[in-house]
């Protein structure tokens, strides 16, 4: 006999990728952004947009907390205490937890390959992340009061209304 247990852990790497936009709600743009890499899941909340594939997020950040994972948390478990929940649940729903518990000290206590998108709706506050060694990605533009973000590159120029101009500070010198 085979018993399995409701405490059965949850995978623990999350394979996906995200665009996303603050001051900007075209969903539908970030949809179409992400949508090669295969079915697409999207959500507004406030003035954030966010659009991904992948498995489910247990934890939408259309809810008062959510949470985008790409990659893996190595010490989920202990991220898991800090946060009071199982650590046999979902690592997004954990992240989401700690991040409501610990707010961006978070940050410095996560260990991993990861990307990630935080977001707290009643507080109208977030952040993205990428591991402290760079193995994730992450990349942004900023223009006008609004933040775009995704998870890789081409993702993040396919969301952009157009192509931004070369960043003349790093041209310095060439």
């Amino acid at each position: 006999d085979v018993i399995v247990s409701q405490a059965t852990r949850c995978p623990t790497r999350v394979e996906r990728v995200f665009a996303g936009a603050y001051g900007d709600t075209n969903v539908g743009a970030l949809a179409a952004a992400v949508a090669s890499a295969g079915p697409v899941v999207t959500v507004t909340a406030g003035d954030l947009a966010v659009a991904w594939t992948g498995p489910p997020a247990p934890a939408l950040p259309s809810h008062h907390r959510g949470c985008l994972l790409d990659g893996e948390i190595f010490n989920l478990e202990v991220i898991a205490e800090f946060a009071r929940v199982p650590a046999y649940a979902a690592p997004e729903a954990i992240l989401a937890a700690a991040y409501a518990r610990l707010g961006e000290d978070l940050l410095p206590r996560l260990r991993g390959e990861f990307t990630l998108l935080l977001w707290d709706t009643h507080m109208r506050r977030g952040l993205v992340a990428r591991d402290q060694l760079g193995s994730g990605g992450l990349f942004v533009h900023a223009d006008g009061g609004r933040l775009w973000f995704a998870s890789e590159l081409p993702y993040l120029l396919r969301a952009l209304p157009r192509t931004p101009a070369p960043d003349r500070d790093c041209l310095v010198g060439l």
